[in-house]
């Protein structure tokens, strides 16, 4: 009986331990997973420097994002994000609904590239966000999920660049230095775009440079 009892007390054991090794590495598991559930979304190389998950909070927070091209556009690194921080609503979360109360974004840099043949390496992002943020008739089904906003925005942006490979002349380097600005209730990807394009105007276009090193005139400022 005691060695039955000891038996038990054993298996308990190893039980919570083996739970207890699979909380600790919880990280270590799901960032590959999540690496390449972002580069079969977006088309674009993933690599996660560091994930952090909520354990009985519905938060996690990536560091160290590095999305890169294709060949197609020359391999460059497409952006360079410092820190993604997500809370979200895990209510919803439930019915596949994706409700975001925290987004705390800083992306240090973006790289847009056009090729010679006048593909974009945004298209697969772009495609990516629409998909996610279409509206549907019915409630989502079990395969689709719905993304419904974010009630909270901290954003900060870096260093922009656009590289056109068909018409060089067109190429810019774009400094937006913008840090910790808090935007509220965005509903939608192309709200975001809106933001992201009215800070560039406030920024009088930020510090731009060409491909022949020369710095455009500021645009008039709207009074």
């Amino acid at each position: 009986m005691k060695r039955l009892l000891k038996g038990l007390l054993l298996v308990v054991g190893l039980l919570l331990l083996l739970v207890l090794v699979l909380v600790l590495s919880l990280d270590r598991i799901l960032k590959p997973i999540l690496e390449r559930q972002l580069t079969k979304a977006t088309g674009l190389q993933a690599k996660i420097g560091r994930l952090d998950i909520g354990l009985g909070t519905p938060r996690f927070n990536l560091e160290q994002v590095t999305l890169t091209s294709s060949a197609d556009f020359g391999g460059t690194r497409f952006a360079l994000i410092q820190e993604i921080h997500i809370q979200y609503d895990f209510q919803r979360l439930r019915t596949r609904e994706v409700r975001l109360t925290v987004l705390r974004l800083d992306l240090a840099e973006m790289h847009l590239v056009k090729n010679a043949q006048g593909r974009a390496n945004w298209d697969g992002p772009l495609k990516a966000m629409n998909a996610l943020s279409t509206p549907h008739k019915d409630r989502p089904s079990a395969q689709e999920w719905l993304y419904t906003g974010i009630d909270s925005l901290n954003l900060s942006l870096g260093r922009v660049r656009y590289s056109d490979l068909g018409q060089p002349s067109n190429s810019f380097d774009l400094n937006l230095g913008l840090r910790d600005r808090v935007f509220s209730q965005v509903k939608s990807p192309t709200d975001m775009l809106g933001l992201v394009f009215e800070i560039f105007l406030r920024s009088r276009g930020g510090s731009m440079t060409t491909p022949a090193g020369t710095a455009p005139a500021p645009a008039n400022r709207a009074r």
